[in-house]
């Protein structure tokens, strides 16, 4: 039975495409195409990346990028359920039953001799706190009841921002993923030319491939470069605290 990798080599080998003229075509590294007909999916960047470099490979040889990734998507889920199973048979053994049933008693032992050290400890207080002298206790401080206290002191302050506007302008073909306040809004591959405006009211994440291909508005401001030409960055974080440091 052929894997998702044979697959896509035989296609390839099929329309006499080399893996160097995918490459050359797509700016991607020779090994991650390698790695994909291997079926290699483990050494390949995140899930996001991944998606990328698949729909480029379809892309370039003429098939269909819904089908090859669906095909890609079974291919994950049925590794996940051979580790799984593989995991389940190691925790089965002997030897991990063993191992649980020490971690347990000691545990149990644990919370016991706790339970001893609590019970002296609230015994001793109280057999403290019969014999206390209240001639002894200390007078309670004198506090201003609220319509005593000093009215507080208002600072002027500049007005708040309520949103964060992002406009991206992208001149060179770059991957890119934006979520808004946690809801994804953009996941695609941009070519030169493309626009993208989204609008978040807390914050902005965002993850790049070729983090120098776009430059970038945040509420009409422009934005210093966020990497530089076929940089990865994950994780940047944009909020309404901290939008100003990206700014020029």
């Amino acid at each position: 039975m052929t894997t998702f990798g044979q697959d896509l080599k035989r296609e390839r080998e099929l329309r006499g495409i080399s893996l160097k003229e995918i490459t050359d075509f797509s700016k991607i590294s020779l090994r991650f195409f390698k790695a994909l007909e291997d079926n290699r999916l483990d050494i390949l960047p995140g899930k996001f990346f991944t998606r990328g470099i698949i729909r480029t490979y379809a892309k370039y040889l003429g098939l269909e990028e819904e089908a090859v990734l669906n095909q890609y998507y079974e291919t994950i889920q049925n590794q996940d359920k051979k580790n799984k199973g593989k995991v389940s048979k190691k925790e089965s053994t002997p030897e991990t039953s063993k191992k649980k049933r020490k971690i347990i008693s000691f545990s149990i032992f644990v919370i016991f001799v706790l339970v001893i050290l609590l019970s002296l400890f609230f015994l001793l207080q109280k057999k403290k706190g019969s014999s206390l002298d209240i001639t002894s206790l200390p007078h309670p401080a004198i506090t201003l009841m609220p319509e005593e206290m000093p009215p507080p002191i208002h600072e002027p302050r500049e007005e708040e921002m309520k949103e964060l506007h992002i406009k991206l302008i992208f001149h060179q073909e770059t991957w890119i993923q934006v979520y808004a306040d946690g809801k994804i809004e953009l996941d695609d591959l941009m070519s030169s030319g493309q626009q993208a405006e989204i609008t978040a009211s807390e914050n902005l994440l965002i993850n790049l491939r070729n983090a120098g291909g776009l430059t970038y508005f945040i509420n009409n401001r422009q934005g210093k470069p966020f990497g530089k030409p076929g940089e990865n960055i994950n994780y940047i974080r944009i909020t309404l605290d901290n939008f100003e440091e990206f700014l020029k």
